[in-house]
């Protein structure tokens, strides 16, 4: 090659980097490559480096759950991958202790810096795909998500401190570790109460934390963890807004098991007030999601206790209290009995276990309360009248809507299975023929009802005997 022919190479190489240098376009914009390459993960419907196969996936954990072991590095992935996912037999692996302690261990000990950092991030998959608040998992599967949880996070802090080089996913995790912790979004809830959910989302985006994971659902809960921490009038203030956040109406998707964590939330700490006053508002949101305390007082003890970590008795009594007054007042307005009368029953409310509304089907709807009753039509033949029907203890009363008709005391044991089944029941065992049930039970008493102070003093004397 000549001189020439050796300058001639060099220029033309000089000018082609030179060009590549200077080259302005589209994809040196300041942030436009992230925003072309999100655009694209969001056309794919995933997540980068979180595409596999739900196939592949549920026959790895399946040969795990039967054989204890994974022979193929690929196979262990895959079962990492699937541990917080459901079987269509209610299988999962983290809810199953052995099994999970295994797989950690085998994690721990994989070859190579890449294999273990693959395994670390399949995990950390499986850890935000669990449906933390689906209202399915059983407590064995929460326990073996809150142990991946406290796993994931020690592992971070051994894996940090090794000299190797680590990918960018695993240090764009360090300023979120609160996301392994048990208040995972607390942090993000000042900003999210003023409705900013800038930095809960640049979260999700940095760590590609799938759309269907629980982290949303946390954030909503940490709102309301935050607004119940603050002083009593404080909360008060914050309630209506709180509700809102509850109910979906703050721009996150909230379903309806979260709704009732929520409102479990602020029925708890509203029963926590020193200055107590019924909350009709919130009461009535609880009574749609959760029906009435003594119908469904399973529901409302569960929901209660995890929102309290104490007993839940007090603050199924508060709303179920207030709605019993409430129940007793509607009754006497369509009644239209004495004054008296409305205050007796109402004194004696709280001693109630199970109450009904009896009414004409015509009657039914006349106030609004009356859609939280129990409430059973009754038959319009011999000038029945509406009546309000209560447990209390062993004794079954019945207040029918003139004086004349008297309130009757029944045994609650005497009456046959029938009418227990039917009260029960509802209005879907159709009209309750109440004069056949008072005259067909035994043991009944007719209380003097036309004298305020004298039937007063026989309903204490009953109460005295509510076990007997």
């Amino acid at each position: 090659m000549t001189k020439t022919d050796l300058e001639l190479l060099r220029s033309r190489l000089a000018d082609s980097i030179g060009s590549g240098r200077r080259m302005s376009g589209p994809w040196d914009a300041p942030g436009l490559m992230a925003a072309r390459v999100e655009g694209i993960r969001r056309q794919l419907g995933s997540r980068m480096g979180d595409v596999f196969d739900r196939q592949i996936v549920a026959r790895a954990v399946a040969e795990f759950r039967e054989r204890g072991k994974v022979a193929l590095v690929r196979d262990l992935k895959y079962v990492c991958f699937g541990a917080g996912y459901f079987a269509a037999d209610g299988y999962c692996l983290l809810a199953d202790t052995p099994r999970l302690e295994r797989l950690l261990k085998r994690v721990a000990t994989v070859p190579g810096r890449l294999n273990r950092m693959r395994m670390y991030r399949a995990l950390l998959r499986s850890y935000w795909a669990f449906p933390l608040h689906g209202g399915s998992a059983p407590a064995e599967a929460l326990n073996g998500w809150k142990r991946l949880r406290d796993w994931l996070r020690s592992r971070y802090e051994e894996l940090a401190l090794s000299r190797t080089r680590k990918p960018i996913w695993f240090s764009m995790l360090a300023p979120h570790l609160d996301l392994l912790s048990d208040m995972p979004c607390a942090k993000f809830s000042p900003e999210l109460l003023e409705g900013d959910a800038s930095g809960l989302q640049r979260a999700i985006d940095t760590l590609q934390i799938p759309e269907e994971a629980w982290v949303k659902e946390e954030a909503v809960l940490a709102q309301l963890w935050a607004g119940a921490a603050e002083p009593d009038e404080r909360f008060k203030t914050m309630l209506p807004r709180l509700m809102e956040i509850a109910a979906g109406k703050a721009g996150m998707v909230v379903t309806e098991m979260l709704a009732r964590k929520c409102l479990a939330i602020l029925l708890a700490r509203w029963a926590g007030c020193k200055d107590y006053r019924p909350g009709p508002d919130l009461f009535l949101a609880a009574l749609d999601l959760l029906g009435t305390p003594w119908a469904n007082r399973p529901l409302w003890d569960d929901l209660i206790l995890d929102a309290n970590s104490g007993s839940s008795a007090e603050t199924r009594e508060m709303v179920g209290n207030w709605l019993k007054e409430m129940l007793i007042e509607s009754y006497f307005l369509t009644s239209s009995p004495a004054l008296g009368a409305v205050e007796l029953w109402k004194t004696f409310s709280v001693f109630v276990d199970e109450m009904w509304v009896a009414l004409r089907d015509m009657e039914n709807g006349t106030n609004p309360l009356m859609q939280y009753a129990r409430y059973c039509p009754i038959k319009t033949r011999n000038g029945q009248s509406p009546a309000l029907l209560m447990r209390i203890g062993t004794h079954f009363i019945v207040v029918r809507g003139t004086n004349r008709d008297g309130v009757m005391v029944l045994p609650w044991h005497d009456l046959a299975e029938k009418w227990r089944v039917h009260l029960r029941s509802g209005w879907e065992a159709g009209a309750l023929d109440l004069g056949e049930m008072l005259m067909t039970t035994p043991h009944s008493v007719c209380l003097e009802a036309g004298n305020t102070a004298r039937l007063e003093e026989q309903v204490r004397a009953l109460l005295l005997s509510r076990s007997a």
